[in-house]
């Protein structure tokens, strides 16, 4: 796996916020982090993965923070497939 993906995936799987809000903009400055690595060179998939996420977590939230970090992760595990470096 990348090592930005496992930076992300230990980070993501560490946020331990109550409120969806207080989630989202943790989740989504983690989101940043991949977007400044050198992952977005990788693929036209890897891009829309992590747009999918974003789209996930921000503009499609269903409020419930267990729900929405097992559907991230699942994306997560696609993107990682798609870069095993």
């Amino acid at each position: 796996m990348n090592t930005e993906i496992k930076k992300f995936f230990t980070l993501y799987e560490g946020i331990k916020e109550c409120d969806y809000g207080d989630f989202m903009r943790r989740a989504n400055s983690y989101i940043v982090r991949m977007y400044d690595s050198d992952l977005l060179c990788q693929s036209k998939k890897t891009n829309l993965l992590l747009e999918k996420m974003k789209y996930v977590i921000q503009y499609r939230p269903n409020w419930d923070i267990e729900k929405t970090k097992r559907e991230v992760t699942l994306i997560l595990k696609l993107i990682a497939d798609e870069n095993p470096d």
